[in-house]
């Protein structure tokens, strides 16, 4: 009988000695939901045939699975069960009860079997956010090879650029560029993207190759800013650190539109080195200032704690693996 299984198996199985603890939520505020230990105690009897061999198989007494059915009968105001010298029957009421039971306590077994496979085992679905750019480069490429290797797995993949609310929106995971905030958050780094003012060679031909810092107040820049067009490049080298501030002609919410102006030719940009590398290399676009270094960024992989399901805990250690074998 697959719901009665010894409890030292390691197989799930209701508590019969006290109700399961009520957490908050509907289903405990509806009568009789406290009570399933009655109700396995019942299905117990009529599948083994006597209160002995129940309370043998359930571990408890004949007097407890005795007391727990004739609570059960009592709160309901029916008889359940006739018994005689010999044998135990289902009345008419009993027989339709006994099914819903039967029901109800194979839809907990399997759902606490589903709750221990998807700890032990990947699947479900995996949210995950990230910056639309990084998305693109590194996270969706590794989602999809990712879920070709666990078939049980769905993704659930959100490119945004704002602040993520990890636990509020119910996310398994988010990507986070720049320094952490306080937080009781679990964090590991990914990588330290490395940012380098580009610009195309068309933009560059009509408008000059800046050398120095200062000569960028010249140029037109193009900037991500959420607050205003208004912003900041730091630059330092082995002997000082220089700051510029800069007036943008294009301030745009995504990254990936500051990267599109950047490549039709309208000026300057600020870009992680992620974002650009293909387009350094086609010649797309051009690297400027090479003798400066510029402000670099921590990328974090962010998770609510350290005990997570089998999905994400697998998708953290492949996307960590796959990101040091490209860098």
């Amino acid at each position: 009988m697959r719901r009665w299984t010894d409890t030292n198996s390691g197989s799930p199985t209701l508590n019969l000695h006290e109700p399961p603890s009520p957490t908050p939520g509907l289903s405990f505020r509806t009568p009789g939901a406290q009570q399933l230990p009655e109700h396995q105690a019942l299905v117990a009897v009529v599948e083994t045939g006597s209160f002995s061999e129940a309370a043998r198989l359930l571990g408890v007494t004949k007097s407890c699975v005795s007391k727990q059915v004739g609570r059960l009968e009592e709160r309901l105001g029916v008889r359940l069960l006739q018994r005689t010298t010999r044998r135990i029957h289902l009345t008419e009421v009993g027989e339709r009860f006994y099914r819903s039971c039967v029901h109800i306590l194979d839809a907990i077994q399997s759902a606490e079997v589903l709750a221990a496979e998807m700890h032990t085992s990947p699947r479900g679905t995996l949210r995950l956010a990230s910056p639309v750019m990084f998305g693109q480069r590194f996270v969706g490429p590794a989602v999809c090879e990712f879920l070709r290797q666990h078939p049980q797995v769905n993704a659930d993949l959100i490119y945004r650029d704002d602040a993520v609310d990890l636990v509020g929106e119910g996310m398994d995971l988010c990507i986070q560029v720049g320094e952490l905030p306080d937080s009781s958050l679990l964090a590991r780094r990914l990588m330290t993207s490395r940012n380098l003012v580009c610009a195309s060679p068309a933009y560059l031909d009509r408008r000059g190759v800046p050398h120095t810092v200062a000569e960028l107040e010249g140029h037109v820049c193009l900037v991500s800013s959420p607050t205003s067009t208004a912003c900041e490049w730091r630059f330092h080298n082995s002997e000082s650190e220089q700051v510029i501030k800069l007036e943008a002609r294009v301030n745009c919410n995504h990254l990936s539109g500051v990267l599109a102006t950047t490549l039709s030719g309208l000026g300057l940009a600020m870009l992680p080195d992620y974002a650009v590398e293909e387009h350094l290399a086609s010649g797309e676009l051009v690297a400027v200032l090479g003798a400066w270094t510029r402000h670099e960024t921590p990328v974090w992989l962010l998770y609510p704690h350290s005990d997570v399901s089998a999905k994400t805990r697998s998708f953290i250690d492949f996307l960590v693996d796959r990101i040091e074998l490209e860098l």
